[in-house]
């Protein structure tokens, strides 16, 4: 891409199609109004900080190569088929988020919202907070690095294959693939009849 960056700073966009399809678009300070579901679908290049939007239901889909600081989030279906995305000090509220993405990692955030990052491939979350049911599954090399899971953070896991270190107690997981978890405790772990090959996921507790 060869085109200049377009910024936009300290603004505010009350309807999202204005900048579908844009590329190289950097934004600082930046308000959504209310009819902002799927800003910035198929956009390419982005830089997103200090950033708040509301009822943005698919934020950020099919996006690339994306850096993002400071992001408060409200709306579901976020990040979705997103490739190549850094996020960091951010509060997302959604849910269906990173699914099916491609290299994302977070640092730093509190992602609140069900069925969190299912068929995701090379997600990583980095001292991040995690609520909402069914977390994480169907995921491949998911890393985790001092995180924290909410209550409401069960049947975590399933069918993925992961590296997680977790501070605090996990209320439950099921059936994950293989790799680690350590954790300081857990409410229940379920290995059953639906357990899939390798099925050798090492559970500790630290």
């Amino acid at each position: 891409y060869s085109l200049e960056p377009c910024f936009a700073i300290r603004t505010r966009l009350s309807h999202f199609r204005a900048w579908l399809r844009t590329s190289n678009v950097a934004a600082s300070g930046f308000g959504f109004g209310r009819d902002c579901n799927g800003f910035t679908d198929y956009r390419h290049f982005n830089q997103l900080k200090d950033v708040k939007a509301d009822n943005a239901d698919y934020i950020m889909m099919h996006c690339e190569n994306v850096r993002i600081d400071n992001l408060v989030l409200n709306g579901n279906y976020s990040f979705q088929y997103t490739k190549n995305v850094e996020i960091h000090n951010s509060v997302l509220n959604t849910k269906d988020a990173f699914w099916e993405t491609d290299n994302v990692t977070v640092y730093d955030s509190v992602i609140k919202g069900e069925y969190l990052g299912w068929h995701s491939r090379n997600l990583r979350l980095v001292n991040c907070h995690i609520s909402g049911t069914q977390p994480l599954c169907y995921a491949e090399n998911l890393i985790m690095e001092n995180c924290t899971m909410g209550e409401d953070a069960d049947l975590a896991f399933e069918y993925s294959s992961v590296h997680a270190t977790i501070k605090g107690n996990v209320t439950s997981v099921k059936n994950p693939l293989t790799g680690r978890i350590a954790a300081t405790g857990y409410g229940e772990i379920i290995l059953d009849e639906y357990k899939k090959a390798p099925g050798d996921c090492e559970i500790v507790t630290v």
